[in-house]
Formats: structure tokens, C-alpha cells, sequence
């Protein structure tokens, strides 16, 4: 391990020069020449200022200010001035980054945690340098931003808080996050007391909007359809009827946007033989937490046609009873005065029979009286 040194010896493979640019490889090359030391192995070695441990055995170097050059690579320890002091020094620093995945919401800020101890220390001595994979997403040296080298997907999207360095805050702000920001993330910080890296995984996530819902009539049913986009990652779908899971009647198309890379479902189900009864779509995003549950309520209007037809029959049923009911009493009452007036027809013969009869009965006793007195007169006037 080794801290910041005035100047010391380091060791470079001949590959890695190769692998430069070419005005990158000339500067190496310079600083070759400029030593003139050669190892016993054979293998060149250069004399450089302001050299940086990333980790052990690798080290960043920086070439004069003038020069505007900064130079990425791996170098190779061959000799190191004041080591062991320098060992004991190294124990002691050491950076803090999250353990676990941090989640970005698209389209927001994400903050990017990493801080180190703070003792006695210089701002002038301190590096700060992030990265996902192998690009450059910033770094700050000589107490200031230095940009030259950022990935162009990073430009005038991130910044430190300046203000924090000296209470150890090297946490990176980065703006206006995209799907293209997951990655894994490094950390590397350098100070006059200690230097050291570490990486954490950060994922990008999207919020889903909220469901739309279409329906279609069928020839013996109902179409459902549920829609939703600008989430990421890909959701969890699921349908019930009251309790029961019914996914697997239904069918799910999901697709991404082809600029943004969010995604957009559509969901849906046909129903044949509707009844009454509720549905639920359930949405689940795990990495946001957000469960989007949507009730809907479905009334079978083949069973509102066949109530509406019952009804009508009931009320006409009501109505048929309701006017044979009548029909009877007018019968019934038709049949007593019928019966009543039969009654007083018959009262009323009676009557004239009797009093017919009576007045024969006198009549017949008159002329009997009459025919006696006609023979007595006729008698005696013989």
C-alpha cells in the first residue's frame, strides 16, 4: 500500500503502452526517456509526480499540470520510498458506500452515497474519482472539477457537493437519470491520509402510470382491457375473479418504448355468459413497491333483460288475477241479482196464481147463486 510521495520509481508493461492513444503513448514514452532507468527484467520504468493508489498494486497517475494530460492506467509497483510508514497510514483510511442496490426513479435526481474519514488534510491533495465500469462519470482534483476525461452520457448531469468535502462528503449528484445510468458504480478517493475504492450497484426504476380501462361488447360477452406505461422494470400481472387467481384465462402484451426503453402493457380478458360479479387487476412493481389494485364491477345485462322480463310477466300475472277477480265478483254479483230477480219473478206469479185463484173460487160460488135464483124465478112463474 502507498500514500502520496513527493516522487517515486514506478514500473510499467511494455503491453499496456499499446493500448493508448497516441498522444497518450508519446507522454509515456517521454516520461521513459526522461528516466532512463531500466529494471533488471528489461522492462522501462518512468518518474512521475502526484502518483494515486486505487488499489493494491494499481496505481493512476497524473502528469504535470502544463502538460493537460491525465493518464488512466494500470501501473505496476517496482519501488516505493518510506513503505512501511506509509503501510501503517493505509490501515487506517477507509471510504463508506452503500452494501446493497440503490434504486434511481427515471427522470429525477439520484444521489450516489460515498464518504471517507476526515483528519488533517489538504483540499489540494484530495482526488475524487467515479466510474461505472470503465467510463469516467467525474472526477475532481487540484481542488477543482477536471472533466476532460467524463463520458459524453455525463455531461452537465453531475456535480459534488463542494462544500462537504471537508466533513468527508464525496457523494456524486447525478441529474435527469435514464435506464441507461444502472451499472455498477466505483468510488475511488485519494487524501493526503489514505485512499481507497469501493462499488455498489445502482438499478433505475420508473413508476407505472394509472390503468385505463376499455371495455367491448361481445356477441355473448364482454371484452376487458387494462393499459399502462411509463414503468420499468417489466411488472407483475394478475387478474381475479372475487377470490379467484384467473391470469391464465387472460392474455398480456408488453412492449418498450422505443426512445425511452419504458415499458408499456396492455392486459385483457374476454367474458362470455357475464354475471354479476367483481373483477381485480393487480399491477406489481417490486423494485418502487407500488401495487396498483383496480376493482371492477361487472352487472349481466342478460340478467337485467331476463329480471326486466320477469317483472313485466309478474305485473302482468298481478294484472290478469287482478281483473279475473273482478270478472268473478261482477259474475257473482250478476248471478245474485239474476237470481234475485228470478226470486221476485216467481214471488210475483206466485202472487197473481194466488190471486187469480181466489177470485175463481168466488166467481164460481157467484154463478152457482145466479143459476139457483134463475130456476127459482123461472119456477115460479110457471
Amino acid at each position: 500500500m502507498a500514500r502520496w510521495t513527493d516522487e517515486f520509481r514506478i514500473g510499467r508493461k511494455k503491453a499496456v503502452e499499446d493500448q493508448f492513444q497516441p498522444t497518450v503513448r508519446n507522454t509515456v514514452r517521454k516520461l521513459s526517456r526522461l528516466t532512463k532507468i531500466k529494471l533488471p527484467d528489461g522492462r522501462p520504468s518512468a518518474l512521475a509526480d502526484n502518483v494515486v493508489q486505487f488499489s493494491f498494486g494499481a496505481f493512476q497517475f497524473i502528469e504535470a499540470p502544463d502538460a493537460q494530460v491525465v493518464l488512466f492506467c494500470v501501473i505496476h509497483i517496482e519501488e516505493i520510498n518510506y513503505y512501511t510508514r506509509l503501510v501503517a497510514q493505509e490501515a487506517e483510511f477507509e471510504i463508506t458506500v452503500p452494501r446493497g442496490p440503490v434504486t434511481g426513479f427515471y427522470g429525477e435526481p439520484l444521489i450516489l452515497p460515498c464518504t471517507f474519514p476526515v483528519d488533517s488534510w489538504d483540499l489540494s491533495s484530495v482526488l475524487i474519482l467515479w466510474q461505472r465500469g470503465l467510463d469516467v462519470v467525474h472526477s475532481f482534483y487540484y481542488s477543482r472539477d477536471q472533466l476532460d476525461r467524463q463520458n459524453r452520457a455525463y455531461v452537465n448531469r453531475t456535480s459534488l457537493f463542494i462544500q462537504d468535502l471537508a466533513g468527508g462528503n464525496a457523494s456524486l449528484k447525478l441529474d435527469r437519470v435514464t435506464l441507461q445510468d444502472s451499472g455498477v458504480y466505483t468510488c475511488s478517493i485519494s487524501t493526503n491520509t489514505g485512499s481507497q475504492k469501493k462499488s455498489f450497484r445502482v438499478d433505475i426504476a420508473a413508476f407505472y402510470s394509472e390503468p385505463r380501462l376499455q371495455f367491448s361488447m361481445l356477441t355473448d360477452g364482454v371484452s376487458l382491457l387494462v393499459t399502462s406505461d411509463g414503468g420499468y422494470p417489466a411488472p407483475k400481472l394478475q387478474w381475479l375473479m372475487e377470490t379467484l387467481d384467473i391470469t391464465d384465462q387472460t392474455q398480456t402484451h408488453i412492449m418498450k418504448d422505443t426512445q425511452t426503453g419504458l415499458y408499456i402493457v396492455s392486459s385483457w380478458i374476454d367474458l362470455t355468459e357475464v354475471k354479476n360479479c367483481s373483477l381485480t387487476f393487480i399491477l406489481n412493481n417490486k423494485p418502487l413497491g407500488q401495487d396498483i389494485r383496480r376493482e371492477i364491477v361487472l352487472y349481466s345485462d342478460k340478467s337485467e333483460r331476463q329480471g326486466e322480463s320477469a317483472y313485466r310477466w309478474h305485473g302482468w300475472f298481478l294484472i290478469v288475477v287482478i281483473l279475473l277477480l273482478i270478472v268473478i265478483a261482477l259474475l257473482l254479483v250478476l248471478l245474485f241479482c239474476f237470481n234475485e230477480h228470478i226470486e221476485s219473478i216467481r214471488f210475483l206469479r206466485r202472487s197473481k196464481s194466488e190471486q187469480t185463484g181466489s177470485r175463481v173460487n168466488q166467481s164460481e160460488k157467484g154463478g152457482y147463486d145466479i143459476s139457483k135464483a134463475t130456476r127459482e124465478s123461472t119456477a115460479k112463474s110457471k
